[in-house]
């Protein structure tokens, strides 16, 4: 995988059952994004213009983008000692594409692996979103009339009609898609960061341990 690709890699992972964690929540973004895309697709509202949909989650976006990035760093130098951080996930493990050269085995990974990728990848998306945004606002003040009359009643120019509008629309589900699954992804990393990232396992210990405790904690104390 190229550099530029390489915060995608987080779409690749598997969960424990072998699924890629782009299909994990398929449902719930699809389900989402029907939702929030049929107002611009069916009443044709304003969404690559100036002041539209994708011009103001494209502000959003940007400043997303640095959120992300901070907790990426943040997560990156977390101290190893809290927590089992640097240990591998037990319940909901991650797994890497690679495999083991010994065992060839899929890589299971760490808690502070998953979340970098995790926060890696949605930097990537939303910066993606944002520029996508300010591309698609000074698109929109082209007037393609001037140049394509799409009221011709030609073969070609009724081609013409159903090439743009299904551009329109395929770009308009492809933007929603990433922006829910930003969502998405964005509840999975704030899970993380509240409840898992702290978490360390329970230890049972042995019973020397336990009478080397209360021995250096007389009573009384």
């Amino acid at each position: 995988m190229n550099i530029v690709a390489f915060p995608l890699k987080y779409l690749v992972l598997k969960d424990e059952r072998d699924r890629r964690l782009y299909r994990r929540d398929a449902l719930f973004v699809l389900l989402f994004s029907t939702a929030l895309a049929a107002p611009f697709i069916l009443l044709e509202g304003n969404f690559f213009g100036v002041g539209g949909f994708l011009d103001r989650i494209g502000s959003f976006a940007s400043v997303l983008t640095g959120f992300y990035i901070a907790a990426l760093v943040g997560v990156a130098s977390l101290s190893p000692t809290l927590g089992d951080l640097d240990k591998e996930i037990e319940v909901g493990a991650i797994y890497a594409k690679e495999k083991d050269a010994e065992t060839g085995q899929p890589i299971a990974l760490t808690r502070r692996q998953y979340v970098c990728t995790l926060f890696g990848y949605l930097a990537f998306a939303s910066l993606f979103v944002s520029i996508s945004s300010i591309v698609s606002t000074v698109l929109s003040g082209i007037n393609t009339s001037s140049f394509i009359d799409f009221n011709t009643a030609t073969s070609f120019g009724r081609f013409l009609t159903a090439s743009f509008l299904f551009l329109k629309y395929g770009l308009i589900i492809f933007y929603v898609l990433i922006v829910c699954h930003i969502v998405t992804t964005t509840c999975h990393g704030l899970y993380y960061y509240i409840e898992r990232i702290y978490a360390a396992e329970t230890t049972i210990g042995s019973k020397a341990d336990l009478e080397k405790v209360e021995r250096s904690d007389p009573p009384g104390r």
